[in-house]
């Protein structure tokens, strides 16, 4: 038997044939049910994302590219500048990711840069 702790109701089963278990109380059932249900109640309690911009990608320095982006270093942000450069500001992080070889959208964003 496995307790659910006691902050949050947890909704178990198919749609139409839940069961609502209160945190604190014992439920025979699958361990998975517990942690999806757990994981489910708990996002609503997740540390917020932080929302603080990161790097401006059109206006930073390779410098401040390969300090301030998680995952590119100095040639790849020299490569960004260069891209800028000689086609103009980026349109979006998607734009720079297309155009710069060694960016990827998952790295910007981790980064919370910004155009």
């Amino acid at each position: 038997m496995k307790m659910i702790s006691k902050t949050h109701e947890v909704k178990i089963g198919k749609p139409g044939d839940q069961k609502t278990i209160k945190r604190g109380e014992p439920f025979d059932g699958p361990q998975s049910f517990i942690d999806r249900g757990i994981a489910e109640a708990v996002r609503g309690n997740a540390k917020p994302k932080d929302e603080t911009p990161g790097i401006n990608i059109n206006q930073a320095t390779a410098e401040e590219l390969a300090e301030g982006v998680t995952g590119i270093g100095k040639e790849t942000a020299q490569d960004v500048v260069a891209a800028r450069e000689a086609d103009g500001p980026f349109k979006s992080i998607q734009d720079a990711g297309k155009r710069v070889g060694g960016v990827t959208v998952a790295m910007l964003k981790k980064s919370n840069a910004t155009v």
